[in-house]
């Protein structure tokens, strides 16, 4: 099977950087992979606006079909190809799934997939506010001649390309896949514990660097009064001098 091109660094695309920028984009990687790695599929972390923090796939299936459904919108460009509606994989992973997760505020499964498995989504909350969301594909690929073909056929792929794909897909038990479902939701809140914590963390480094400036600008003004001070004592001494001087002409 012809390993389809790269298309980059998607969250390289981002605008909304609140995640991102926050918690670090290998923070959030690293948190993914914990689950990630059971399931062996795809994992999303999305911005509220639907930017990606991260994007990562571990299935071949699932990195086969995400980069052939991004050739099919024809455009270097991916920012073009994220608007243009014909990237299947983001608009099952995104438009269909995340963003729903955030509009409603509630855990999102779509079944199936544009790719034909499934995929989970949960919100980010940092309190009551809603910051993202997190999702990953599971479930077995369909292996049977009139799925595959028409796949095949969405994908503009050779149904033998896709059925080898599918093959290669390590089979995960409804225990693992009950229990990802389960830890998603707590990596969802870690993020959201995580994204808290560094803003509380900011806005004290902000609040201790005001209170540096102010500390250094009191310094300033206390060295500058006791220098007015000195400049003034000098002149009531040339004062008095010359007040002297004039008394003993008289």
């Amino acid at each position: 099977m012809k390993e389809p091109e790269s298309y980059g660094d998607i969250t390289e695309l981002n605008k909304c950087r609140d995640l991102l920028d926050t918690i670090g984009k290998g923070t959030l990687e690293r948190i993914a992979h914990n689950y990630l790695d059971l399931l062996e599929t795809s994992a999303a972390i999305y911005e509220v606006d639907g930017s990606y923090a991260t994007a990562l796939f571990t299935s071949s299936y699932c990195n086969f079909l995400d980069r052939r459904s991004r050739a099919l919108c024809d455009t270097d460009d991916n920012q073009e190809a994220l608007d243009s509606g014909k990237w299947l994989c983001h608009e099952s992973c995104w438009t269909e799934t995340s963003r729903v997760s955030i509009e409603t505020g509630k855990p999102y499964n779509l079944s199936p997939c544009a790719g034909g498995i499934n995929i989970y989504a949960v919100p980010i909350k940092a309190g009551e506010r809603i910051i993202g969301s997190i999702n990953f594909g599971y479930g077995m690929p369909p292996t049977d001649k009139d799925t595959v073909d028409e796949l095949a056929k969405e994908f503009k792929v050779e149904s033998g390309e896709l059925l080898k794909a599918a093959k290669e897909y390590r089979h995960q038990s409804d225990y693992i896949i009950e229990d990802a479902k389960k830890h998603i939701h707590l990596v969802a809140e870690l993020i959201g514990e995580l994204y808290l914590r560094k803003k509380t963390e900011d806005k004290l480094k902000q609040k201790l660097d005001e209170v540096e400036r102010m500390n250094k600008l009191m310094a300033g003004r206390e060295l500058k009064m006791e220098e007015m001070r000195k400049e003034v004592k000098w002149y009531v001494v040339q004062l008095e001098e010359k007040i002297q001087e004039l008394g003993k002409i008289e």
